[in-house]
């Protein structure tokens, strides 16, 4: 059974979410080391967290709505 696109925009707004949040935590660090070794690794392991949450809700659009995310694919990176 394929979701409804009611249930994709809640989908599509969970994955804008996480992005918002990543942008809070990776902010402010000038290079990628800083952001590693920072605070313990709490906001870098935050922004694996919000990735990992952000491919789950990917993985259940509908394939009504995959077209519109551009060239990838179910099962791909491109």
């Amino acid at each position: 059974m394929q979701p409804a696109p009611k249930t994709d925009l809640v989908y599509c707004l969970r994955i804008l979410e996480a992005i918002g949040k990543i942008t809070i935590y990776a902010n402010g660090y000038e290079d990628p080391f800083a952001f590693f070794d920072a605070n313990d690794q709490k906001d870098f392991n935050a922004c694996l967290l919000q990735l990992l949450h952000i491919g789950e809700q990917v993985n259940r659009l509908g394939e009504s709505t995959r077209p519109f995310l551009g060239s990838t694919s179910k099962g791909s990176v491109t």
